[in-house]
Order: C-alpha cells, then structure tokens, then sequence
C-alpha cells in the first residue's frame, strides 16, 4: 500500500519534472519556427527530420496540455503555447470543405492524409473544450459542438451501435485500407503474400496442421476426412 506521505514525494517529483523538463522542451526545441505548430521529429540531438509528417494527435494532445497546465498554474507563455497551438489545429488541420480533421500534414503543413479518424476527432474536441474553460473562446466551444454533431451525423453506426473507425474526407464509410495503420497493413499484405506461396487462389480455402488444404464448399463428410486424417498424422509424430 502506497502511503500518502509517498504520495506526497511523488507529486513533488513529477511536478518538477513536468515544469523543469517537458513543458521547456515543447515551449522551445520542439517547436518548428520555419513551418509553424511543432515539429514532428526530434532526433536526440534535436535535429529535425522535415521528413515525418505532422500528425492530428500530437497537435491536439499540445493544445490540451498547454490549456490544462494553464487553468493549474496560469503563465503567458503557457497561454501563447496554447494560442499557438490552437492556431495550427484551426487553421491546418481543420477541413474548411467537409468539415471534421485532417488525419496527417506535411512538415509545411499542407494536407497529406484527409481521412477523418474518429479517435483523432475525439481528441480534436478534447482539445478545444479545454481551451474554452481554460480561455472562455466561443470560437472553441462553438467549433468542437460542430465535430461533435459532424460525428454523431455521419460516424455513428446506427446498425451495430458504436462509431465508425476510419471515415473519408466527404464522411463516407472508408474501406478497409484506411482502417488499416501502415503496421497492420503491412501485417496483412504478409498474410496474403504467404496464401499465395502456399498455392492458395480462392477463398474459402481450410488448412488442417499445415499439412492439408481443402477448398471450400466440401461436403462435410470430406472435411471430417481431413481432420480425421491430420490427427492420425499427429497422434503418430
């Protein structure tokens, strides 16, 4: 059990840290000059790869940290990180057309994935909630209740319930390739490049212990056959 007097210590610790370490990085190094917003990449040296795209996350993820470290301890630089950030989320990342977020820029800011990802929206609306009780702007408020309604409008799975993941920029269902990350994407693209080594044309296609391959639409006295005969196969190894 965690006493309070621990507590206490750590509370002091993390603090320090926060003001003395994290938020003088995003007040300073991390901030991109050139372009405006943040930089996307640091190397450990501080060198920028201008390279890496600038991402919804992040940018929102700034706003709302400089905003409730603000309504903590108010500072003027923590207010102009915070206009400042709040600028190139309006500004950049906002779709003028359809309205919602874009998912990704470029370093110079311009648009590279318009996909309108629902966990980048959500945090959108984090975000400019907490500029509004941390500044009172009606341009925040009013801007996060019009996401909010973009979402529920267009987002929402009347069917199944829950939110769709991925949508485009015009709020139509996306197809599986924008729900997918690049990761999963590239995990996918291995699965199939492995089906195909294997021989497999057509789905669906049943593989019993590795050894196996039987084509869909079987009767299923031939699938018992398969199975059957891959067990005798391991009851032996």
């Amino acid at each position: 059990m965690i006493l309070p007097r621990e507590l206490e210590k750590f509370a002091v610790q993390i603090e320090a840290h926060l003001f003395g370490h994290i938020l003088p990085f995003w007040c300073g190094p991390a901030l991109d000059i050139t372009n405006g917003g943040w930089m996307a990449w640091l190397s450990n040296d501080l060198k920028p790869d201008r390279s890496q795209p600038k991402g919804l996350i992040v940018n929102a993820r700034i706003l709302w940290t400089f905003s409730a470290v603000h309504r903590s301890k108010a500072n003027p630089l923590y207010q102009q990180m915070a206009d400042r950030a709040f600028d190139f989320v309006m500004d950049k990342f906002w779709d003028a057309r359809d309205g919602g977020a874009f998912w990704r820029l470029t370093d110079a800011g311009e648009v590279m994935d318009d996909s309108k990802k629902i966990y980048g929206q959500a945090f959108y609306i984090y975000a400019l909630t907490e500029f509004y009780r941390a500044f009172g702007s009606q341009v925040a408020l009013q801007r996060a209740k019009e996401l909010f309604e973009l979402i529920e409008r267009h987002a929402h799975d009347e069917k199944f319930g829950g939110y769709l993941e991925v949508c485009r920029r015009d709020w139509s269902e996306a197809g599986v390739e924008a729900r997918l990350s690049d990761k999963d994407m590239a995990e996918v693209e291995r699965d199939v490049q492995e089906a195909k080594d294997a021989g497999i044309q057509g789905v669906p296609l049943y593989i019993f212990g590795g050894r196996f391959a039987v084509s869909g639409a079987q009767a299923p006295e031939y699938l018992a056959e398969a199975i059957a005969r891959t067990a005798e196969v391991e009851a032996v190894e």
